[in-house]
């Protein structure tokens, strides 16, 4: 009987300093910033928005598309709606080296873009195109 005593009070100690250190973390939690779990960068955070892997161009944020007009015969992907606030970038394919890859947009929207630095007589969000542009809305597109 004084083993099982014993036993529930160690046990009571236990909780107890348990319930202490409880509180402390969630102090910690809530100085921390929270992330959005459903933001593109929690999503796709991971994924490269410098190059291609393996040939596709995966965007999900205004970095990807400010250096997709660098890579006019990769394959692209639009992960997700992007407001690009305003961020100019040039269009993607020129005169000598025109868009020949595929540009599945998922049908997402790009909004609020600024096109700029298009050569002479090309202008738009792709600039001269001879691949496969699918399921792609933009919304709020400036020229400059």
């Amino acid at each position: 009987m004084k083993k099982f005593i014993s036993i529930l009070v160690l046990m009571a100690v236990l909780l107890s300093l348990c319930a202490c250190v409880k509180p402390k973390q969630q102090e910690q939690a809530a100085t921390a910033a929270p992330l959005d779990v459903a933001s593109p960068e929690a999503m796709f955070g991971h994924i490269d928005q410098t190059a291609p892997v393996n040939g596709l161009f995966q965007i999900w944020s205004v970095e990807g598309l400010k250096n997709m007009a660098k890579y006019p015969d990769a394959d692209i992907e639009l992960l997700c709606n992007i407001n690009a606030g305003g961020a100019a970038i040039a269009p993607l394919g020129t005169k000598d080296k025109p868009f020949t890859g595929t540009f599945t947009g998922g049908n997402f929207t790009i909004s609020y873009i600024t096109i700029t630095g298009g050569e002479e007589g090309v202008f738009g969000f792709i600039g001269v195109n001879k691949g496969t542009v699918q399921n792609l809305y933009l919304e709020e597109v400036t020229f400059d």
